[in-house]
């Protein structure tokens, strides 16, 4: 599969599906559902969302997305940088 500029990319509305599918196939021992957490917050000029990934991810730490006019903009690019670090991580 090609990879780089002409390669497979992730989008800021393909985001959240791409995410759902994942939390969708982790292994976990537990009966509760795997959950991603949100918290909005608002600011002086903008919205920011933090995220928190179910604990079988390897992303166990606060993700928080850049300052944005909208909630859904906020919610969609913590979720775009959520991906970059799975990415990262070696998950996809």
């Amino acid at each position: 599969m090609p990879y780089g500029i002409d390669g497979p990319r992730i989008t800021i509305t393909g985001a959240s599906s791409v995410l759902m599918r994942y939390v969708s196939l982790l292994k976990t021992d537990t009966s509760y559902p795997l959950k991603i957490l949100y918290s909005v917050h608002k600011e002086f000029c903008g919205y920011r969302v933090h995220m928190l990934m179910p604990p079988p991810s390897p992303l166990q730490d606060i993700i928080k997305g850049p300052l944005a006019s909208t909630r859904k903009m906020a919610t969609q690019l913590v979720r775009l940088e959520a991906c970059k670090l799975l990415h990262n991580a070696g998950e996809f």
